[in-house]
């Protein structure tokens, strides 16, 4: 199965409120993508287990797996994903009350979405 198909799969079971699916599917996906080279696949994985693991609550594991998503979606020259998970960030800075940080990655992530008109992402943000 592709990393993408099995990113997905992860987010599907995150839907359905069924995290450690969700999780076991989105691991594969970044370990399959990382072993390809698919640096999409791999960051998309990343940035769902970032969200997964803020349902979870377990925002310093959030933040960590959003801040090696960022780092691979910017070294691909993928600015949507990266403005996303520099949202996500946020939130996670949020909940571990590092405001100043979850104010900057804020900042980071809607001027990324108005460079690239990203109007929901500015919104989210």
């Amino acid at each position: 199965m592709e990393a993408l198909h099995l990113s997905d799969l992860g987010a599907v079971y995150c839907r359905v409120d069924r995290l450690e699916e969700a999780i076991d599917h989105l691991n594969q996906a970044a370990a399959l993508a990382r072993h390809t080279g698919d640096r999409k696949a791999e960051g998309h994985a990343l940035e769902v287990l970032s969200f997964v693991d803020l349902m979870r609550g377990n925002p310093a594991v959030a933040a960590d797996h959003a801040r090696q998503a960022i780092e691979i979606f910017r070294h691909a020259g993928l600015p949507l994903g990266e403005g996303i998970t520099l949202g996500r960030l946020a939130m996670a800075c949020l909940k571990l009350r590092r405001f100043d940080d979850a104010i900057r990655y804020g900042n980071e992530s809607i001027a990324i979405g108005t460079d690239i008109g990203d109007r929901m992402g500015q919104a989210f943000s």
